[in-house]
């Protein structure tokens, strides 16, 4: 095979498989959970919740949040975060355990 073909042939698999990541970023979404629900998800699965901040406190780097729906569950994020209590938020982030207690460790805030 010449090395030009070769060269094409590489080009457009690569075209092709950067199309096929994009149309699956652009098509698969977290599908927002409850927090009763929570208690069926496996650690470390990743989640979407909303709700209403209830709590939150900032320390070194690291702000804890009480969400609220008709259930609680804290979050952690590893950042100062600026909200207020009765906040409606969107959170994502993997579930956790600490001190025998189901948890999120936030990726990603989205103010409502």
């Amino acid at each position: 095979m010449k090395d030009s073909t070769l060269l094409k042939t590489a080009l457009l698999c690569s075209v092709i498989g950067l199309a096929c990541l994009l149309f699956i970023l652009l098509t698969t979404q977290i599908e927002e959970s409850r927090l009763i629900d929570l208690q069926h998800k496996d650690i470390g699965d990743v989640v979407r919740v909303s709700g209403i901040v209830e709590r939150h406190s900032i320390n070194k780097n690291t702000t804890i949040i009480t969400i609220s729906q008709t259930l609680k569950i804290k979050g952690v994020i590893f950042d100062e975060v600026n909200l207020s209590k009765g906040n409606t938020i969107e959170v994502i982030g993997k579930l956790a355990e600490y001190n025998g207690e189901k948890e999120l460790i936030i990726e990603k805030i989205i103010c409502c």
